[in-house]
Formats: structure tokens, sequence, C-alpha cells
């Protein structure tokens, strides 16, 4: 090195946590040290076994425990370290499996069940089309909706489209109320299912870090449904009322979506 020269040193970057990121990496970090019985900064099989027989992850069987820690020991030392454990529980491809298997299992049968009985209804009295229109509103305003306010949670399912489907029928109810037997208990049994299940997805959003599944999907589908459903299912008898409603549900629904890509534009830096 010639004189009046400095050596530089060159220090790699990495990409800045979120907020989101740190606190999740704080949560997992408290996690470890609880279950570190020795405090020596590894957690070892017989640890392991230990946080599974006091059942504090029952969402993870043994089996898949041992095999997880096996495939997670980077350092092929028989332990491990909180960079491995991090690791593990955010990236491993079987966390994810198990993840996704768990939502299909739990709630996709259900609400199967729920949108083939829907769409049945529906289309036995509006034609087929109509409830696509309906049903492609709901799954476009719910990734629309996810993004807009939680952009770094995940969508699985139909949720959208789902719940466009059922406040499309309660759209459908209010708009033929004269006309359709029995309005005031098909009204309850929709309003019932709508609040509960938003409100398990809520709950579980806010009590499990982990559950990282967005729910504002279930409430832009269904907003969008109700508007959409106003506009495009078929009124058996118009009052003039109605036309005001059909005006703004349709106004309502253009402008929030127009607002939705709009947004897109003006902030992309929201998304990052």
């Amino acid at each position: 090195m010639e004189r009046g020269e400095q050596q530089i040193q060159v220090i790699p970057l990495q990409r800045l946590n979120t907020r989101e990121e740190n606190q999740r990496r704080q949560h997992l970090r408290q996690m470890f040290e609880k279950y570190d019985m020795d405090g020596d900064g590894y957690l070892n099989i017989v640890e392991m076994k230990h946080l599974i027989k006091e059942k504090k992850c029952p969402d993870m069987p043994k089996d898949l425990a041992l095999h997880l820690l096996k495939l997670s020991d980077t350092n092929n030392d028989g332990m491990l370290d909180f960079d491995e454990f991090y690791k593990l529980s955010t990236e491993h491809p079987s966390f994810f499996c198990e993840m996704y298997l768990k939502y299909c299992k739990a709630v996709v049968p259900k609400r199967n069940v729920i949108e083939e009985g829907d769409v049945l209804a529906l289309e036995l009295v509006h034609c087929w089309w109509r409830v696509a229109l309906v049903y492609l509103a709901g799954v476009v305003a719910g990734s629309m909706g996810t993004s807009l306010f939680t952009p770094r949670v995940f969508l699985a399912g139909a949720s959208g489209g789902v719940y466009a489907l059922i406040t499309a029928h309660i759209a459908t109810i209010i708009m033929n109320w004269k006309q359709m037997e029995y309005a005031i208990v098909q009204l309850f049994v929709f309003l019932v299912f709508c609040v509960t299940d938003l409100g398990v997805s809520i709950y579980n959003s806010i009590n499990d870090p982990f559950d990282k599944v967005g729910y504002i999907a279930h409430a832009s589908g269904a907003l969008a449904g109700f508007l959409v459903g106003i506009g495009v299912l078929r009124n058996l008898k118009v009052e003039s009322w109605e036309r005001k409603l059909w005006w703004c549900a349709v106004s309502v629904y253009f402008l929030l979506m127009i607002i939705g890509v709009a947004y897109h534009f003006i902030d992309p830096s929201h998304f990052l």
C-alpha cells in the first residue's frame, strides 16, 4: 500500500427489516429464550421434546418437529441456534406446507360448501353471468383491499369471492323483500355467518402472531358483493327507492375501485 492511501473496508449491506419483521423476530427471540432451558443459546432435541410435551406448540406434531430440526440444523452440530430457529419458523418449506394444509383442512371445505349452495340458489333465480360478475368483483376487491390496508399478509383461498356471493344474496333479499318467502330468516342466517366467520378471522389474526392470512379480503369482498349484487342481480319488482339505491351502489363501487387503483400509482412505496 502506498503512502497516503487508506484501506477501505467493504461492509456488505443487508436489506433493512420492516417493523413487522422486527416484531416477529423479537417474538421469536422471546420464544427461543423461553425454551432454551440451560441458557446456552441453543435448542437441542431434548428441549424441543419438552416444548412439545408441554403443548406449547399444538400445531406442530412431534415427528414433524424432529424432522424440521434435522433439516434446519445447517451446522450439522445436533443443536439449533437462533438463526436456524428463525429460518425454520419463517422460510422452511415444511412449515409453509403445514400452514397451507391446516388452512385447507379448516377453512376451504366449509367455504366450498357455502359457495356451492349459495351459487346454486342464486343461479336458480339469476342468470349465471350475473353470479359470475359478482364473484369476480369480490375476488378483485378482496385482493385490492388487502393490497391497500395489509400489503404484507398472505391471501389464501377465495374468501373475497365467497363473501361476495353471500352478501349478494343479502342484497337480493333486500331488493326483493316483499316477493321473497321467509326473508327475515334468510337475512339472519347470512348475517350470522358473515359476522361469526369474520370475527374468528380477526381474532386469530390478532392473537396468533404466525397467522398471516389476511382478513381484509373478507370485508372487501363482502362490500363488493353487496354493491355489485344490487347492480347486476335481478329485481323482481322495481320500486322508486330501489332505483336510487341501484345508482348509489354502482357509483360507490366504481368510485372505490378507481381510488384503489389510483393509489397504487400514487404511492407505490406503500407496497414495498
